[in-house]
C-alpha cells in the first residue's frame, strides 16, 4: 500500500507543479454577459469624447486669454497649431462613430430612441439656418429607424458645417483682433460640444439596441477611432 500512497503523492505534486509553473495551458478568457459588454463599451465612448472635448475647451480658452491680454501672435499660434488641430481630430472621431451607427442601424432589434436637435439650444449662425431645414424634414418622418437615420445624418452634416465655419473664420492673424470673431468661435464651440454630446447619446442608444452577436462588429469598428482605445476588443473585454 506504501507504493500506492507514493503514486498519489507524486500525482498531486505533479499537478501542483504544473499549475505553479504555468504548464497547464492558458486559462480560459473570462466571460462577460452582453449587458456588461454594452456597459463597458458605452463607458469607453463617453469617457473618450468627454476627454477630447475637455482638451478642445482648454485650448480654445488659452487662445482667448492670449487675445484678451494683448498677445495676438500667441493667440493665433494656439488657435491654429492646437485648437484647430484638436477640433479636426475630434470631428473625425465623431464622424467614424456616426458612420458605424449608420452601418449597424439595420441590425438593431429594438426601437432606438430618437432625439431632436432643438434650435433654441444652439448659438452659432452656421447651425441656425441648417436646423430650420432639418426640422422641416423631420416632421414628415414618424417611424423609428427612418427618423433615427435622419437624426444621424443631421448630426454628421452639422458637425461638418461647424468645422468648416470654425476653420474658415480664421483667414489671417489680423482677423483675430476682432472681438466679434472670438464670439463667433465661442458660439461654434458651444454648438460643437452639444453635437458631441448628442453623438455620444446616439452611439449609446445603438449599443443598447444591437443584438449580442453584433456587438463585437460594432466595437471593432469604433475602437480604432478612439485615441486611447489601442487594444483589441478581446483585450478590452478582459480588462
Amino acid at each position: 500500500m506504501v507504493w500506492a500512497e507514493s503514486i498519489v503523492v507524486l500525482v498531486v505534486v505533479a499537478v501542483v507543479t504544473r499549475k505553479v509553473l504555468g504548464l497547464s495551458g492558458p486559462s480560459p478568457a473570462p466571460h462577460f454577459p452582453p449587458a456588461d459588454v454594452r456597459r463597458r463599451l458605452s463607458r469607453l465612448v463617453t469617457l473618450e469624447v468627454e476627454a477630447q472635448s475637455a482638451i478642445l475647451a482648454i485650448s480654445l480658452n488659452d487662445a482667448m486669454e492670449e487675445h484678451e491680454t494683448g498677445q495676438p501672435e500667441l493667440a493665433w499660434n494656439t488657435l491654429h497649431l492646437m485648437t484647430s488641430a484638436q477640433w479636426v481630430r475630434q470631428a473625425e472621431m465623431l464622424g467614424v462613430l456616426l458612420n458605424a451607427v449608420t452601418r449597424h442601424l439595420p441590425l438593431t432589434r429594438m426601437s432606438v430612441p430618437t432625439r431632436s436637435l432643438v434650435p433654441e439650444f444652439f448659438k452659432s449662425e452656421a447651425m441656425r439656418g441648417y436646423l430650420v431645414l432639418h426640422d422641416t424634414a423631420e416632421q414628415f418622418l414618424f417611424r423609428g429607424k427612418p427618423r433615427f437615420s435622419l437624426h444621424v445624418r443631421a448630426l454628421d452634416q452639422a458637425l461638418l458645417r461647424l468645422t468648416t465655419d470654425f476653420l474658415e473664420s480664421q483667414p489671417d492673424p489680423l482677423s483675430l483682433l476682432d472681438d466679434d470673431l472670438w464670439s463667433r468661435l465661442d458660439h461654434d464651440f458651444h454648438d460643437f460640444d452639444l453635437l458631441s454630446k448628442e453623438t455620444v447619446l446616439t452611439v449609446r442608444g445603438v449599443i443598447a439596441s444591437l443584438p449580442a452577436n453584433a456587438l463585437d462588429s460594432f466595437a471593432a469598428e469604433i475602437l480604432p477611432a478612439l485615441r486611447h482605445a489601442v487594444r483589441s476588443f478581446d483585450e478590452y473585454r478582459e480588462s
